[in-house]
């Protein structure tokens, strides 16, 4: 079904390796082919996304201006605004945080509807993609409703293998392209509890003020047999943060927190076991909240908590 495919018309045409002519060469180039994508009664239901830029929505960004008067003015605003978070991790403006306020000013300034879905369809750079790193992204995506794909730095055979790292070899070596012995990768623990465990209603979250440490929440069931679940990383950084969980019902009470912890490997080829099992603990809260301490002595391990009241 074309209902599911997404139609990106030029991948980072501003950088040169990827386009190199002019400016309203590319601009032209969208315009006209969103155009003829629209006019074919056979890609009618397929999405189109663009601009698919490499750096970040601002006012000083002219490939993001001229694009946003250009698709003004000829009727192909795209089902998806699209472009790529994979700058440095001290980078105020690589962080949706930033990009999805500025993303919403500009299309006011520009007379465009707010969007209809952002995809942040290349995020996190090599050195984020870790088991910390992933779990902040999640969070990052998560809270502002963004879709997103994974930016794949692999190279040679490993280019079209290994899914941009959530793979390895069974032997450690990813190099070793001919074998088969596929094993996961650090990160792939954490987008597996992701997709399988953290099931039911998403909660409302908050980042850390400083913009390093993050979370995605879900609550499941009710009453007694209700669990909240939380995945919790740092941006690739060290320190100490508090994750504090409120609305508990009753206000005063018992509940058990199961950790888990997802260990970054030696290197990005190791091959990386299950979240390890950290145990129970029962904390008494009141107030209808209670606080966990993260204590983060390694840039790559990740968390999860599972609450449940006792």
């Amino acid at each position: 079904m074309l209902g599911g495919l997404v139609y990106d018309i030029w991948n980072e045409p501003d950088i040169s390796i990827f386009w190199q002519r002019s400016q309203q060469q590319w601009l032209d180039l969208y315009v006209r082919t969103h155009k003829r994508i629209r006019q074919d009664p056979a890609l009618a239901r397929m999405l189109i996304s663009g601009p698919t830029l490499a750096y970040r929505p601002t006012a000083t960004n002219t490939w993001w201006t001229a694009w946003l008067s250009a698709i003004r003015g000829n009727d192909t605003i795209p089902d998806q605004y699209a472009y790529h978070l994979e700058g440095g991790t001290t980078d105020a403006d690589n962080d949706l945080q930033y990009t999805n306020a500025s993303l919403a000013a500009l299309l006011s300034q520009h007379g465009l509807p707010p969007p209809r879905q952002v995809n942040i369809n290349e995020y996190a750079n090599s050195a984020e993609q870790v088991p910390a790193g992933a779990a902040w992204w999640i969070a990052r995506l998560e809270r502002y409703d963004a879709v997103g794909l994974r930016g794949n730095w692999m190279g040679g055979c490993m280019l079209h293998d290994l899914f941009a790292n959530l793979l390895t070899r069974g032997g450690g070596d990813a190099q070793t392209c001919a074998a088969t012995d596929y094993a996961p990768a650090p990160e792939y623990w954490v987008y597996r509890y992701y997709a399988h465990n953290m099931t039911g209603q998403r909660a409302a979250t908050a980042g850390s003020g400083d913009r390093v440490f993050d979370v995605y929440a879900t609550v499941e069931g009710g009453d007694r047999g209700g669990v909240v679940r939380v995945l919790a990383g740092a941006r690739v950084a060290t320190g100490t943060w508090y994750v504090t969980v409120g609305g508990l019902q009753p206000a005063a009470g018992t509940v058990a927190v199961r950790t888990l912890a997802f260990r970054g490997g030696s290197s990005v080829y190791a091959v990386a076991g299950a979240p390890q099992d950290l145990g129970v603990v029962r904390h008494q809260y009141s107030g209808g909240e209670v606080t966990l301490a993260v204590q983060q002595t390694d840039n790559s391990t990740a968390w999860a908590f599972e609450l449940t009241r006792e």
